[in-house]
């Protein structure tokens, strides 16, 4: 069984199980939902029913000790079981294009038998819809620390995630715990006993008392001598007339009456679970039989006069057996057109029986009508008002349930809007402050120019700082060409300082260097202070051999085996994405995504890409958001982007770092070894790193090494 299910199974309550099948039945009786384990095989149940056996088979368990765990919810065995038994995928569909909530009701109303995973270009978590025999059972695993969601709240969020899900088929064989050994013999010869006892039971005498009405042989059970056919004719036609009214006028006795509670309650427990079928009630029965005495004033007469609820019962457990079999019997996902799918979220009954019904009752009322002398006619008119004041209440019942779904819509509308305004008047604030901030720079800026333009020496010129950064390339070169080189640091064949010493970072710039000043400092010194020169010399001298040391190399695959193959490195750098849709005869114009720094290798590809926040305030989580936006696309069209970076001068808001989790988090299905790890695909992704400087130094705050 899968390590992921094991974890999850082993975290639910635990008991012990004992005694093989025995202990498996007393699970059974009490309809036990959850997993079963021998320390080998595993066996999933649903309400004391067993819908899967894994890593072994259902006979290893006949005689084995173990645990069993509780499950929390009925969606979880029933998942797992699917989930572990495989299946067939029906359909792969974009909720922006087919909604689940359509699907949903296609697959109730179609008796389907499966589940519909949703988990693929979702970055909240892995949302899950089981289905038996059309009954849905919603489970999700949200965010980072897979919080687990059931019920509607499940639902509602996966209807309300977008991305794209799949619709699975599976075939699931339900089977029923096998008896003990020697528990028929127990059970016949407990039977035996009971009939024997029966038999040689005194004859209770009749009239005991002088007020006591005398019972007839078929009240007291007990004959003297075998009656003939007329006369068995006769007595038992007499002792229907004469006891008739007596059944038909008395209550429900107390006892009736929690025997009716008790199978209400049963039939609600049942309403999502598999039913047990006529072999297993009859077996039940035998094993109830065998532990119960007989009761002294049963006769044989009684039992064959009128039927037991034992054999109601088993009539019944017929029936939903064979509806049973029509649901498993499902192979097919009906039409997902919302036009040709039937809702089952109100049930009616049946035609005939709601004709049965009303017939019924309207000879009851023409028969209490006539009795009290009222015409005919007006016995008419009372059931055309009783009938249009039926359909006005049906008509005024779908209308309730359209408006309280319009309600619900506009409702969630509303709240959006004022979600999305709070967001807006957010940002304008942050931009707000941004120029402010923006506007005393270049005042301070324009004040700097003045003063070096009065000051600077002949032949100097000045530059801004976005010119730049915006003109200058870095390569990575070596002293030595046969000295220590990152490709050395990579394999751990030479040691952190030998390849530093040989490591250099040279520059190439768009525009003349000789005598250039950026803010009245010399361009050379004015790069090596920047943010963007340490971040670059940071990852080629001190993050590589980090990696390495703290044994991060396989959790950070993928950004380790790109950091040897960095060749050049891109200030306010941008990444094509492809072409754009072409407008009428114009050139299709190639979209792209622009980064703060972009390192490419010799051919190049982009490796990583990286984004700055050089100010005192926090990054924020828009700031995150907008990262991740753009390095996304970039992943998907480039393979060999490994990483996106995002380094501030400051420290994180909470925001930004709850977007990192959610945008790096996984569910059951799609947890990696991968430390950090945006995924694009279930083998194609890249890591997520923040970084935070201070005084020249870096650390690494996402993820931890």
């Amino acid at each position: 069984m899968e390590r992921n299910t094991v974890e999850r199974v082993t975290e639910w309550d635990s008991e012990p199980f004992n005694d093989g099948y025995a202990g498996l039945h007393e699970f059974a009786d009490r309809d036990f939902t959850g997993a079963v384990t021998d320390g080998a095989g595993w066996l999933f149940m649903l309400n004391g029913r067993v819908v899967g056996v894994f890593d072994g088979d259902l006979s290893q368990f006949s005689d084995a000790d173990g645990t069993a765990y509780v499950a929390p919810d009925q969606s979880l065995p029933l998942l797992f079981a699917m989930q572990e038994t495989g299946g067939e995928v029906r359909g792969e569909y974009y909720t922006e294009e087919t909604p689940i909530s359509e699907v949903d009701r296609t697959l109730q109303s179609g008796n389907f038998t499966g589940y519909v995973e949703l988990s693929e270009n979702v970055l909240s978590g892995d949302y899950y819809l089981v289905y038996y025999g059309g009954r849905r059972l919603p489970v999700a695993f949200v965010g980072n620390q897979e919080r687990r969601l059931t019920g509607d709240e499940a639902f509602e969020r996966a209807a309300d995630e977008v991305g794209i899900y799949r619709v699975k088929t599976v075939d699931l064989e339900i089977t029923d715990v096998p008896e003990p050994p020697g528990a028929g013999l127990t059970t016949a010869a407990t039977t035996e006993s009971a009939t024997e006892e029966d038999a040689t039971t005194p004859e209770e005498p009749a009239g005991s008392t002088p007020d006591e009405t005398p019972k007839t042989a078929t009240d007291t059970g007990t004959t003297t001598e075998p009656p003939t056919t007329d006369d068995t004719e006769d007595r038992t036609t007499e002792a229907e007339s004469e006891t008739e009214p007596e059944r038909e006028s008395d209550e429900a006795t107390p006892a009736e009456a929690a025997k009716a509670a008790k199978t209400t309650e049963t039939e609600a427990t049942d309403s999502v679970a598999p039913e047990r079928t006529p072999s297993e009630s009859s077996t039940t029965s035998s094993r109830t039989q065998a532990r119960t005495e007989p009761e002294p004033s049963s006769t044989s007469e009684e039992t064959t006069a009128e039927p037991t609820p034992a054999t109601d019962a088993a009539a019944s457990r017929r029936s939903e057996f064979e509806a049973e079999s029509e649901w498993q019997g499902t192979s097919t996902i009906p039409a997902l057109d919302p036009d040709e799918s039937v809702s089952m979220e109100s049930e009616t009954p049946p035609a005939e029986t709601t004709a049965d019904a009303g017939a019924s009752t309207a000879t009851d009322a023409g028969a209490s009508a006539t009795s009290a002398g009222v015409p005919p006619e007006e016995v008419e008119a009372l059931r055309d008002e009783r009938d249009r004041l039926q359909e006005r209440v049906e008509s005024l019942e779908e209308e309730t349930e359209r408006l309280g779904g319009e309600r619900d819509r506009l409702e969630r509308e509303r709240d959006e809007a004022a979600s999305a305004a709070d967001q807006l008047e957010n940002e304008v604030e942050e931009l707000r402050s941004t120029v402010d901030e923006l506007e005393a720079e270049l005042e301070a800026a324009e004040a700097d120019l003045a003063a070096a333009e009065e000051y600077m020496p002949e032949g100097d010129h000045e530059i801004s700082p976005e010119e730049a950064m915006q003109g200058t390339s870095l390569f990575v070169r070596y002293e030595r060409e046969g000295g220590p080189t990152l490709e050395d640091a990579y394999n751990g064949d030479a040691d952190r300082e030998a390849v530093n010493e040989n490591v250099r970072l040279e520059r190439h710039t768009e525009f003349e260097d000789a005598g250039a000043l950026v803010d009245g400092q010399p361009f050379d010194e004015y790069l090596r202070d920047t943010i963007e020169y340490g971040f670059v010399n940071w990852l080629t001298r001190t993050f590589v051999h980090d990696i390495r040391e703290t044994r991060n190399q396989t959790a950070l695959g993928k950004l380790f085996d790109a950091i040897p193959d960095i060749d050049r490195i891109e200030f306010r750098g941008s990444v094509d994405l492809g072409e754009a849709a072409e407008d009428d005869d114009e050139e299709a114009p190639t979209e792209s995504a622009a980064f703060d720094v972009v390192l490419r290798d010799r051919m190049g590809q982009p490796l990583i890409v990286t984004d700055l926040n050089d100010s005192r305030e926090p990054a924020t989580e828009p700031m995150l958001e907008s990262l991740i936006r753009n390095a996304t696309p970039v992943g998907e069209a480039n393979e060999r982007l490994s990483a996106a970076f995002y380094v501030t001068s400051s420290y994180y808001e909470p925001g930004a770092l709850e977007t990192a989790e959610e945008a790096t988090g996984g569910g059951i299905l799609s947890r990696g070894k991968n430390k950090s790890f945006v995924r694009l695909s279930r083998k194609d992704g890249y890591h997520l790193s923040l970084v935070e400087t201070r005084d020249g130094e870096f650390h690494v705050s996402v993820p931890e090494l």
